[in-house]
């Protein structure tokens, strides 16, 4: 958790694919903004990322970028789940 606190500056690890279920089961818990972005397939320092255009009003938006997330809500939620398949 050491990288973690040091690449993002918070204690704890981020449960990415988590994430992008909990926002199909917990819309509210999401706010999103529409915004275009592509996936890099040629460049050397970003090839397979995601690259979102902040700032382009030439393309019509893609994407509903998550940019921000009620945590408890989420903690929550997962709570919930996990306690419906572990066992005590």
């Amino acid at each position: 958790m050491g990288a973690t606190a040091r690449l993002y500056g918070i204690e704890g690890f981020h449960l990415k694919d988590v994430l992008g279920i909990a926002v199909l089961a917990c819309r509210s818990a999401f706010q999103t903004r529409p915004m275009t972005a592509d996936v890099e397939t040629r460049g050397e320092l970003t090839r397979g990322m995601l690259v979102v255009d902040l700032t382009s009003k030439r393309a019509a938006p893609n994407v509903d970028l998550v940019v921000e997330v009620q945590v408890p809500a989420i903690r929550e939620y997962l709570h919930r789940i996990l306690r419906r398949y572990l066992c005590d």
